[in-house]
This record gives structure tokens, sequence and C-alpha cells, in this order.
């Protein structure tokens, strides 16, 4: 099922308990290739520490912030970029215009200096623990060959690590968080 386009909003009441969930995703047209994968994951990370310090930490507003993309490469041809997190009720309003907020100074300022080292810091990291493990190569070499990719790019990716900036990041937020396209479901508790 392709994404529909425009903005969408739908909220959805069931159960009892006094929790709310937010979920918005983001989509358009899939674009191959390591570097925009690469890209579309470091926007993540950036938004993951971003959104879990305000949303959390500073507000209080939720336990946890889930950002994440997936690629959607033989059947429809798109990507989706989905951040969702719970919530009380009578907060979804200010935790959604709160996201909204940051998405917006990301996309006009970019982010500070300092989430970028952050995410270069853990890319780097898990890239050398990756590199030692059998499952690791298994997984990436079946999926390039899969899908046809270079697998340069296991052995280059310090290379594409080094290119990460705010400049970057802002340059992909707004090339992937097109805040005219997306869905946001909000899961209400039940009226009684």
């Amino acid at each position: 099922i392709s994404s529909p386009k425009g903005v969408i909003k739908k909220e959805v009441y069931k159960g009892i308990e006094p929790k709310s969930r937010v979920q918005i995703t983001f989509s358009g047209p899939y674009e191959g290739g390591f570097e925009n994968y690469y890209r579309k994951s470091s926007l993540a990370a950036v938004l993951d520490i971003k959104l879990r310090e305000i949303l959390r930490e500073d507000l209080g507003g939720t336990y946890g912030v889930s950002v994440y993309h997936n690629d959607f490469i033989l059947d429809r041809k798109e990507f989706e970029f989905t951040i969702s997190f719970g919530c009380s009720p009578d907060r979804v309003n200010e935790m959604i215009s709160t996201l909204f907020q940051q998405i917006d100074s990301i996309k006009n300022f970019g982010p500070k200096e300092i989430y970028i080292s952050k995410v270069k810091e853990t890319q780097m990291r898990a890239h050398e623990v990756d590199l030692k493990e059998n499952n690791y190569w298994l997984q990436e070499l079946r999926y390039k060959h899969y899908y046809g990719e270079d697998w340069m790019p296991i052995l280059t990716y310090p290379e594409y690590v080094a290119t990460l900036s705010p400049e970057l990041v802002k340059a992909i937020a707004n090339k992937y968080l097109d805040t005219n396209n997306y869905v946001q479901v909000v899961l209400y508790p039940e009226k009684h």
C-alpha cells in the first residue's frame, strides 16, 4: 500500500489505560544508494537524541521517543521516516507541537555540533564492532547482492561519517521531513 499524500491526521480511541501513543510518519519517493540510506539514518539518530532530550528530559512528557526510517525498495519504491512516543492524553498537543518546533529548528538552522559529534562517535563505535562480527558481514553482503548495490560502503563507511555536519543534516531534514506530507495517528483511551 502506497503512503497517502498530504497531511493526514487521525485519532483512535481504544483501551482504558490513561496513556496515549503518537506516531508521525513522513514519506516520499525512494532514492537508492548507500549515501541516501546513511543520511536518513544519521538524521534519525540526531532527531532521536534531540527529541529524547527535549520531550523526555526537559519536558518530562514521555518515557522515550523512537525515530527510525524504512526503505521499501521492491514493492513501492518509497521511504518512510517515523517518529513515535507515548505520553499522557492531556499532553499530546503539547508534545506534538514541541516535536514540530524541533523539526522546524533543524530544517532552518541545523542541529548543534554536539549532536553531530554524538552521532559520529556512536556510528564509528558500532562500525568497529560490526566489522568483527560474521553476522554483520553476512547480512550486509547478502543485502548488497540481493539489491544489486555496491558493497564498498562496508569498507568506506568512515568516509561517510566524516561528511556528517550540521549543514548536511539541515539539508537532509529539508529533503525528507516534508511537513506538507505526513500521517499523524494518535491513540487515546476510550471515552466512557
